[in-house]
């Protein structure tokens, strides 16, 4: 079915979702990025507690890279919820409004593709499956 054919509210659902996904997109790209950060700060933390007896300088040190990571992870992970939770609020409404309009989208549906066989459940008929 062609965009502009479907419902206006089914449209601006839509609108708003795609929208909601391109921020919540960016959200994780950033997160990734500092979840990176963040692990491999951890790993280097790990590397660090092992030669501790002899280099307690290096693990104080890995140990700082890792506290700052774990400080931006955690200022990463705000925006990345609220674009989680703005996303999954305009996939609600999406998903709604297609609820809502279903009943016109079959109708639209048998006005444009007349000789479908859809039935409402199959477009095989009464072929039976084995």
């Amino acid at each position: 079915i062609p965009f502009e054919r479907l419902p206006v509210a089914l449209q601006k659902a839509y609108k708003a979702w795609e929208q909601a996904d391109e921020v919540y997109r960016q959200a994780c790209e950033v997160y990734q990025q500092v979840y990176n950060v963040y692990q491999q700060a951890d790993k280097a933390r790990q590397e660090a507690d092992e030669v501790y007896k002899r280099a307690d300088e290096v693990y104080k040190q890995a140990a700082e890279v890792f506290r700052q990571a774990a400080v931006a992870r955690q200022e990463a992970d705000k925006p990345w919820q609220q674009a989680e939770k703005a996303w999954q609020e305009a996939y609600m409404v999406w998903q709604q409004a297609l609820i809502d309009v279903w009943p016109e989208l079959d109708k639209l549906h048998a006005e444009l593709f007349p000789d479908c066989p859809w039935d409402g459940k199959t477009i095989f008929g009464n072929l039976e499956v084995k």
